[in-house]
């Protein structure tokens, strides 16, 4: 795992503030699931994460924060 970098989630509202990794070379593990979850792995290259932010597929801060760091750090070098 590589650290990308933090953000304040609602600053001047909130002291909460997200750290953001990205981990890499991972193997495909099943845990048991909760009751009450329902969570879906969706592989997706970083070339198409721009369009998915654009087109609302992706409409979360939280991921497009730390998605846009992600994609920024690949160009620079990860």
């Amino acid at each position: 795992m590589k650290f990308l970098g933090g953000f304040w989630i609602a600053p001047g509202f909130c002291t909460e503030y997200m750290y953001a990794y990205i981990a890499r070379d991972l193997v495909v593990s099943k845990l048991d699931e909760d009751e009450d979850e329902n969570i879906e792995i969706v592989r997706v290259d970083l070339e198409q994460i721009p369009d998915m932010i654009r087109s609302g597929e992706i409409e979360d801060a939280k991921s497009i924060s730390a998605l846009m760091m992600a994609l920024y750090l690949n160009k620079v070098s990860l």
